[in-house]
């Protein structure tokens, strides 16, 4: 995310390109992980408040989208200070604070109970196997199992017919 350039984002389709990487140096790398570029959506809230962004910071198309207001770029190490400051305010976690990492795993719980499916999912997390993904996958429970049976259309049984001999 903080190596995301303005140029990788198609405002039309709502689309971001992934492709560069800020390392923790301050270098950029020039593909992500498994050194392959990757496609994300974008929501329309995200993509309005990215546009609003670039408008306040006067950015170019060669900017980075995540920045600080004194400087270019913001680091990831940067990022994660600002998120622990962030939660640190808040009083309502009990079993510990939630770190950046944790929105990801968010989102995808979110996107499993509106009803997603597994390999939607794995594209959108990106996801080599299925299995890294399923993790996501909630327990079923026995009332959803009972629903799904009964919503299985069982044609009606053919009566009966005695076999000769038996």
């Amino acid at each position: 995310m903080c190596g995301l350039r303005r140029h990788r984002i198609d405002w039309k389709t709502k689309v971001a390109t992934i492709a560069d990487v800020l390392e923790p140096d301050g270098s950029i790398r020039a593909y992500p992980k498994e050194k392959e570029r990757r496609i994300g959506p974008l929501s329309d809230r995200t993509t309005a408040a990215l546009r609003a962004a670039k408008l306040r910071q006067g950015a170019g198309e060669m900017d980075f989208v995540v920045r600080r207001p004194s400087e270019a770029v913001m680091s990831t190490r940067a990022l994660g200070t600002f998120w622990a400051y962030q939660v640190a305010k808040v009083t309502a976690f009990k079993a510990g604070r939630p770190t950046f990492h944790d929105l990801r795993h968010a989102c995808a719980h979110r996107l499993v109970r509106s009803g997603i499916d597994l390999r939607t999912l794995q594209a959108f997390m990106g996801h080599k196997s299925l299995n890294t993904t399923r993790i996501y996958m909630p327990d079923v429970t026995t009332d959803e199992l009972s629903a799904a049976l009964r919503a299985v259309q069982i044609p009606t049984p053919a009566p009966v017919v005695a076999i000769a001999g038996t």
